[in-house]
């Protein structure tokens, strides 16, 4: 826009600085050619009445004045057209920069709101890691302390398993001693039944005896 009123202003310059060489060099020719006219002839008897001629420098001025009036006209209407123009683009230009502000305030917002996000995600990710480093802690303690006590239960086992197998022994070795002083016990007892029974025949023979008798 202000390249605009600057070429206008010079272009009006322009025209100005060539009507004032126009006007200049029309002076310049008038004045040798009123030099070379004739001085009048005063008669004595006869006077020679000259009418007036307008001056061509007048003339010349009054144009210029008229053509500098309807330029400045011109100029001022243009430089009314520019005061609305610029009234209406400043209106315009305020109304965008309220824009841009408010733009620039989201923006702003925006960004501030990104950061937090992504400085909870950083927290977070380092709560990730810590919980996951105390997981895989406590999971290897755990195993730890799962092998130690597999390791116990087969030592508690084998343990169990040799006293189940020295009871075993014991029981088999008391049954064999068992068994044997039972059969002593029982060859005892049938020679007793025998010597009861021989008895018996004794006395079956007796009776006998006293019947005869």
């Amino acid at each position: 826009m202000k390249r605009n009123i600057a070429l206008f202003l010079a272009a009006v310059l322009t025209t100005i600085l060539g009507i004032i060489i126009f006007v200049t060099a029309i002076a310049a020719v008038t004045q040798p050619a009123e030099a070379d006219q004739p001085n009048p002839v005063e008669v004595k008897d006869q006077q020679i009445v000259t009418e007036p001629t307008p001056d061509v420098s007048q003339q010349l001025e009054a144009a210029f004045q008229a053509r500098e009036a309807t330029l400045q006209a011109q100029i001022d209407q243009r430089q009314a057209a520019i005061d609305e123009l610029d009234q209406t683009s400043q209106a315009k230009i305020a109304e965008l920069q309220d824009q841009l502000t408010a733009l620039q305030a989201q923006i702003e917002q925006t960004t501030a709101r990104i950061q937090a996000l992504q400085a909870n995600g950083a927290s977070l990710q380092q709560t990730m890691q810590a919980d996951a480093a105390t997981y895989e802690n406590g999971l290897t303690a755990m195993q730890q302390t799962e092998d130690q006590l597999h390791a116990q239960l087969d030592d508690v086992t084998n343990q169990l398993n040799l006293a189940y197998n020295d009871i075993a022994q014991q029981q088999v070795q008391t049954a064999a001693v068992s068994d044997g002083g039972g059969s002593y016990h029982d060859n005892d007892h049938d020679e007793h039944e025998d010597h009861h029974d021989d008895h018996g025949d004794h006395d079956d023979d007796h009776g006998d005896h006293e019947d005869d008798d």
